[in-house]
């Protein structure tokens, strides 16, 4: 069945910043409901929890051949990344860590709280392990979570819980650590990860016992955490789990198994945790820029199209519309309908960092047509013409952040959620610090009006969810300065005994300032903000 697709062009210039002083984030829905705006905070379990031991990444930031690989990669591509274990990372598998930071988290006046459960704690061998229905889940794994829970309600927070955010169980993929990536012996022994059904049916096995478990305690659920940076990083550039480079057949297979393992995880939910239950995906999403320079026959305009295609549309086009485009190539017209995938979308969880500028690369249209362009990860280095950055590079771009929540709320119909933006940056100041004024907080103010913006304009904002509350270990980045970014100031030299020392920042003062007014007020006042276009710091007055 022939089946056209819609919003394939990129996405219409955005508006100057309206005035929106007066403009509550609480607000209307389509349907006429109330919305109380979420404002809150995300997390995920490996970066945060510490000593996690049996899942891939716990094999892929230990081994010396994968870490000498990743380094070579990042030298021929000049970035500068560090691929290192987390070790205890902030330690929030001890609930008393956990429950300081969530107290911190209430007191900025937030009301919602992002985590993930990991799904290697709850089944740490496989359904071979011993257990009490003998399908190896750890039912103390699952008591601990729910204190978790308990802490988040007696606090007041909601919660929002990933299914799977990046990281599978040893027994499900055991990156290869050798030179022979497809003959490595204990990867052949594990299922393969997300190239493999069977990863699909144990996936959807272990959220039918999640949902099960805490079905009347869970509102919204975030079955699977940026699945194609997943596959960006781990099947085409190499440098996450499982670490293959340019596997345009495996990363293919993967994308549409991530599909299909999100279709069904959505129908196990709503079968078990019932009807009423809220299930989305965290998508991430660039703003997609065309590098014009030295681009005299317009070759890098077809590929941003393409990479946007692929990368920003097609999974929300699968699990909505049902299309299934075995070629994901934006000009095939040839695709086909997948009924189980249509519909298995309630709201979209949209992780939004910045703008990107996408050229041609010959290599990747040679190897993998269907990805489209490249970007420079790091602009900074890059050497190319840009605008404000943050310190891994990251070019901010608040605007863009308004365009696509309202593609997303023209294509789609649905509540959208963010369920990340954040600023990375060394040395965000504390109030009566007399470091230079940092730009997390004007950064927070800037895209706080873009969303109210969005409101304003009739799109369904279910809330927004700063990356993170404290800062905490980055995959490709370790515990390296410039991708701190936390809310609260991590300080990792400590060496008194207890919790590593915490520092609130004016990056939280801004958020906590605009939550409890429930309007942007004098927030850019306050604490600067950031242009529409991130071309100017404008600083507090």
């Amino acid at each position: 069945m022939a089946h056209t697709r819609h919003g394939d062009d990129l996405y219409p210039e955005g508006e100057d910043l309206p005035d929106v002083s007066g403009v509550s984030f609480d607000h209307e829905g389509k349907d006429g409901r109330k919305v109380g705006f979420l404002w809150g905070v995300a997390t995920s379990s490996y970066q945060v929890e510490g000593e996690i031991l049996s899942n891939d990444w716990s094999v892929f930031s230990r081994s010396g051949f994968v870490r000498d690989k990743v380094d070579s990669i990042a030298k021929l591509a000049k970035i500068s990344i560090n691929l290192e274990d987390p070790g205890k990372a902030v330690d929030h598998w001890n609930l008393k860590v956990f429950g300081d930071d969530v107290r911190r988290t209430k007191s900025l006046g937030l009301n919602a709280y992002r985590l993930s459960i990991e799904w290697s704690r709850i089944q740490p061998a496989g359904p071979s392990q011993p257990g009490s229905d003998g399908s190896g889940f750890d039912m103390d794994a699952i008591s601990h979570y729910s204190r978790m829970l308990d802490l988040l309600d007696e606090a007041g927070l909601e919660p929002i819980v990933t299914l799977s955010h990046f990281t599978l169980p040893k027994w499900v993929l055991t990156p290869p650590t050798t030179l022979l990536d497809a003959e490595d012996a204990d990867f052949k022994k594990s299922l393969g990860g997300w190239c493999s059904k069977s990863t699909v049916d144990a996936f959807v096995n272990y959220v039918k016992c999640i949902s099960g478990e805490f079905k009347n305690r869970i509102k919204y659920w975030l079955t699977i955490n940026e699945p194609m940076s997943s596959v960006a990083f781990g099947y085409l550039a190499g440098i996450w789990s499982p670490g293959f480079m340019g596997a345009e057949d495996r990363a293919k297979t993967v994308i549409f198994n991530l599909i299909d393992a999100h279709a069904r995880a959505y129908d196990a939910i709503k079968q078990v945790a019932g009807s009423g239950s809220m299930v989305g995906m965290a998508h991430g999403m660039v703003f997609p820029k065309v590098k014009t320079e030295n681009d005299i026959l317009g070759v890098n305009r077809k590929a941003t199209a393409q990479y946007d295609y692929c990368f920003n549309k097609v999974f929300l086009e699968a699990i909505t519309d049902g299309i299934f485009n075995p070629t994901l190539m934006l000009e095939n017209k040839d695709c086909r309908i997948v009924e189980h995938w249509k519909g298995r979308l309630d709201f979209v969880g949209l992780n939004y960092y910045r703008s990107v500028y996408i050229y041609q690369n010959e290599l990747i249209s040679l190897v993998v047509p269907w990805a489209g362009g490249v970007f420079d990860e790091d602009l900074g280095s890059a050497g190319a013409r840009h605008n404000l950055l943050n310190d891994l590079g990251w070019e901010v771009y608040p605007a863009g952040l308004y365009r696509l929540l309202k593609y997303l709320d023209d294509r789609f119909g649905l509540p959208i959620l963010i369920t990340e933006n954040g600023f990375a940056e060394k040395t965000d100041t504390s109030r009566g610090s007399e470091a230079p004024i940092g730009m997390r907080a004007p950064y927070v103010v800037s895209h706080a009006c873009e969303v109210l913006h969005a409101i304003k304009d009739g799109v369904d904002v279910l809330g927004y969810l700063y990356w993170s509350i404290v800062d905490n270990w980055e995959w490709d980045y370790d515990y390296m300065p410039k991708s701190r970014f936390g809310l609260f100031n991590v300080d990792r030299e400590s060496k008194g005994k207890g919790p590593l020392p915490r520092v609130k920042t004016l990056g939280a003062e801004a958020l906590e300032y605009i939550a409890r007014h429930g309007k942007i007020g004098n927030a850019a006042e306050k604490f600067g903000t950031i242009t529409p276009s991130g071309t100017a710091l404008l600083p507090p007055k």
